[in-house]
């Protein structure tokens, strides 16, 4: 038998396995999960294998993308583009499952980030007090232009879809600045306009002037009374006055006066003034005036005095008397004329018409005078010689000057004027013409209210006196005339009939030793008598005026005679 030997060691050896042929299962649930400009994203579920999934192959198109897990995003697309997308599974061996898909999705649209146009022709076409509307050209843009953005201090105060915008809740009076801008549905804004600057409109003027204050009557005749009145005040400015007559318009002035004329003499009429501005506010109306026209003007004269008796004659004077003259309203003297001239002027019947020659015939008529000027036809005529000249009369004459002081009215009135006087030395009396001329005086009424008054002085006959032991003593009969009295500036009497109801009797002396070749001082104490014809104050004007303890001082300048 063959010999053998030992058998080797063991060895285990193990076959190849059979290869891998088994595909992996088709991946489901394939869909896409969200879209850019230039991306899509995908996601699927993952597939199964006998052995192992190693990865999934994503194909669009000529491209394929190897993906390790179940969901990819494919970068580096056409914005607003279709895409087909599919997946594959594969495992180690190259096996390949069925395609899952297609998934179609588009990328987004690439955002718009062109801005609309400049809008252009910003203007202002309308404003009020609290608001100003604007309007523009419409803008261009790639797109679409969706609305304004109206812009002012760098905010924006109004949002518009058109091309028209009006802001509201503004202030009056005041400028504004504008511009506006165009936006699109991107929010791309354009460049802004040109500004424009507008004022709003000044708010109304809704407040009253002031009611004028003081209306007054400056002056009065028979058929006008002239009017004035204080300014009135107002926010803005008074434009005019509105005068109202019994509640009637007169029409309006621009000024703080006004004439009215066309009145009916001797009435009374009741007057206001309204104010007014610009914007026709009128202010309530002022305080009512009622207001007096002047009687009609005095045109009759008087009739003609009772012809003249004479009553004494003197070498160079002549005394006469007549029968009162009587007139529509009052006679308020006598004119004594020789021929054409007048030689004396007097209030009452009586007059003494001196400086005449001694030893001469004279001719005298009397005309009578009313307040208005009215004069009378002269009275019949009388003739009458004056005496021939004593040698013991001595003609004098004396500048006057002095003053008065009245002493209800507490106050001092200055006196100039002069005297003529014939001295017979063998009696050692004297008759005299007294002249004063028209002064004013300054008075303190209860010590503290300031009054003038302007003053005249009508002698009522010759002054009469005598000299003894060098004292001069004489009386003057004067009939004192107040033709205006004025208190704190405002005149309260203007009457030409303004006058003392009789002469004041005025006593003077001198001291000792007077001599009439040098003059002298002469003083005296006199009572004022009552006033009457001083219009509706003519009691008031009289108790502050008449009255006893007045006292009066002049001195006599001798002068030349002739």
């Amino acid at each position: 038998m063959p010999n053998t030997s030992d058998p080797s060691p063991a060895t285990t050896v193990k076959t190849l396995a059979s290869p891998d042929r088994e595909d992996p299962s088709t991946p489901t649930g394939f869909q896409s999960t969200g879209t850019s400009e230039n991306s899509i994203g995908l996601e699927w579920v993952a597939s199964t294998d006998n052995v192992a999934v190693t990865g999934y192959v994503v194909s669009y198109g000529s491209e394929t993308v190897e993906v390790e897990g179940t969901s990819t995003t494919i970068t580096g697309l056409t914005a607003d583009t279709e895409y087909s997308f599919t997946v594959v599974a594969k495992d180690a061996a190259g096996n390949t499952s069925g395609a899952a898909g297609p998934v179609v999705a588009r990328t987004a649209k690439a955002p718009d980030r062109d801005g609309p146009t400049k809008p252009t022709g910003l203007e202002v076409t309308a404003k009020t007090q609290s608001s100003i509307t604007l309007g523009w050209l419409p803008s261009t843009d790639n797109v679409g232009v969706t609305g304004y953005d109206v812009v002012s201090g760098g905010a924006v105060v109004k949002t518009v879809t058109g091309t028209e915008a009006t802001i509201d809740g503004l202030t009056p009076d005041t400028a504004y600045t504008y511009t506006v801008v165009a936006k699109d549905a991107a929010d791309n804004k354009s460049a802004p306009s040109d500004p424009v600057t507008a004022r709003t409109d000044k708010a109304p003027d809704t407040q009253d002037p002031t009611a004028p204050g003081n209306l007054r009557a400056t002056d009065a005749t028979a058929d006008s009374i002239a009017l004035a009145w204080n300014e009135s005040s107002d926010n803005v400015a008074v434009t005019e006055y509105e005068v109202f007559q019994n509640g009637t318009s007169l029409g309006k002035v621009t000024g703080t006066t006004k004439l009215v004329t066309g009145l009916s003499a001797d009435t009374e009429y009741t007057f206001t003034v309204v104010a007014y501005d610009a914007a026709g506010n009128d202010s309530t109306p002022s305080a009512p005036l009622k207001a007096r026209t002047a009687k009609a003007p005095d045109t009759q004269k008087p009739t003609a005095p009772g012809t003249p008796t004479v009553t004494g004659t003197s070498p160079t004077s002549i005394s006469l008397t007549w029968g009162a003259s009587t007139d529509d309203t009052a006679v308020t003297g006598y004119e004594v004329r020789n021929g054409a001239t007048v030689v004396a002027t007097v209030t009452g019947t009586s007059a003494t018409v001196a400086n005449l020659t001694p030893d001469t015939e004279y001719t005298f008529t009397v005309v009578a005078k009313d307040a208005a000027g009215n004069t009378s036809d002269p009275s019949a005529p009388v003739t009458a010689r004056t005496q021939k000249q004593d040698s013991t009369i001595i003609e004098y004459g004396f500048d006057l000057t002095g003053a008065t002081f009245i002493k209800s009215a507490n106050g001092t009135v200055p006196l100039t004027g002069g005297i003529d006087a014939d001295f017979n030395l063998s009696t050692g009396t004297f008759e005299a013409d007294l002249a004063l001329n028209p002064t004013s005086g300054n008075f303190k009424l209860f010590g503290f209210i300031p009054a003038t008054a302007k003053i005249q002085f009508a002698p009522a006959g010759k002054t009469t006196g005598s000299i003894a032991g060098g004292v001069l003593k004489s009386t003057s009969k004067v009939t004192v005339k107040l033709p205006q009295v004025s208190l704190m500036g405002f005149p309260i009497s203007q009457s030409s009939t303004c006058q003392t109801k009789s002469p004041a009797t005025i006593p003077l002396q001198s001291k000792a030793a007077f001599d009439p070749l040098t003059g002298g001082a002469l003083t005296g104490t006199y009572t004022l008598p009552t006033l009457q014809g001083c219009g509706t104050l003519n009691n008031l004007i009289s108790a502050l005026a008449a009255g006893p303890g007045n006292t009066i001082a002049v001195a006599l300048t001798p002068r030349p005679v002739g």
